[in-house]
Order: structure tokens, then sequence, then C-alpha cells
């Protein structure tokens, strides 16, 4: 139960979030203010501010009726996502390139460890975050950073949503082994390219799992 009223929509807000971000929400469940606020122990007032503050972050829609539901991404929104992805962590990568020290470079290790646990794909999910930011860590750009775990947000449910297995496995963890590799050597041309791989992979499995997918189910080359 959510009991301080002045923090009440900000806590609703975050307890949505947070389920629509790991895929316990789907696309398309409608979220029915009075059912959430008995949940939550709090009025509708605060669940109608707090539904005003995920529309406006594009995880929720809301009818003409003031029905809401959690959205679902369109292909172009998603290729939208994933173009801003690459500018946003290539100037982050950019930025970190030389920069890294023996302690930084064991902690993104750490979570290359973590990512080899066959733990679901909440796990995998959250584990890929934290190695990211810990590749990009030594840029020192927050901001950016907050900005990308927002664009991930919105597109990272669709695969949760699904419930599907971590795919390839095996792949994925080449993939980050071998960004570590071209990172730990300097070398940005290489690790340019791999992240643009890596971005690239992910985009073509929400793609395939979007209702109005192309037929070749992917939103990009």
């Amino acid at each position: 139960m959510i009991r301080s009223a002045p923090n009440a929509a900000a806590a609703v807000a975050v307890h949505l979030r947070d389920q629509i971000v790991q895929g316990l929400l789907r696309p398309g469940t409608l979220l029915r203010q009075e059912a959430v606020a008995a949940e939550l122990g709090v009025s509708r007032i605060p669940v109608f501010h707090a539904l005003a503050k995920l529309e406006s972050e594009g995880l929720i829609e809301i009818s003409p009726n003031r029905a809401a539901f959690v959205s679902t991404p369109s292909v172009a929104r998603c290729l939208e996502i994933f173009d801003l992805r690459r500018l946003l962590e290539s100037d982050m990568l950019a930025r970190s390139i030389g920069q890294h020290t023996p302690k930084t470079l064991r902690a993104v290790r750490a979570v290359m460890l973590e990512l080899e646990d066959d733990e679901g794909p909440r796990a995998w999910i959250a584990a890929d975050r934290r190695y990211y930011a810990a590749l990009y860590a030594p840029a020192d750009r927050d901001l950016t950073l907050m900005t990308v775990q927002n664009l991930r947000n919105a597109v990272d449910r669709i695969y949760l949503a699904s419930e599907l297995p971590v795919l390839e496995r095996e792949a994925w963890l080449g993939r980050y082994q071998g960004l570590f590799d071209a990172v730990a050597a300097g070398d940005l041309e290489r690790s340019a390219l791999l992240l643009g791989q890596n971005i690239q992979a992910m985009q073509s499995l929400v793609a395939s799992l979007l209702p109005d997918r192309p037929a070749n189910g992917t939103t990009g080359a």
C-alpha cells in the first residue's frame, strides 16, 4: 500500500512503469483507474496523474473516453528509438574509448559473468543494461545514459512480454565479448562496428514480435 499522499502519484507511476517495462503488463492491457487505486490503496486522483505521466513517456495511451491502455509501439516508432540509441550510444562509446582503467574493465567483466547465467529474459535484459552502463561509464554522460535507458523502456518490454526464452545465447555472449575486447584494445572503429551490430540484432528481435511488423520481420537494413 502507498501511504504518502504527497508522493502517491509518483509512487503509482513507478509501480506501473516497472510492471510495464518488465513486460508484466502487456501491450494492449486495459488499466482501470479504480482497480489500480484499490490495489495500491490510494484514491483515483494520484492514479489519474500517474497515468498522465506514463502517457507522456509513451508507455500508455489514453483514449478519448479516458480509458488507459498499455501502448504498443509501431514499427516506425521502434525504428526511431533504435536510431536514437545508435546516435547516443555511439557518442558514449567514443567518449569511453581510451578512458577505461583496469578497474572499469573489471566492472564490465563482472557483468559479463552475470550474462552467462541462464536465469531467464528479465535477468538477461537487466544484465544487458548493466553491461552497457559499465562499458560507457568512463564517458561520464549520466543524462545521455538515462535517456538511453528511457528509450529502452519502450522497446525492451515488447520482448519481455513475449515470454520467449533468451534465443541464441552463445551468439549474444560472443557479441558481448567481441565488443569488450575491442573497447579494451582502444579500437574505436571496430568497437563502433560491433556496437551497431549488437543494436541491430536487438532491433530485429523486437521488430519480429510487433503486430505490424514487415514481412521479413525487421525494421532496417
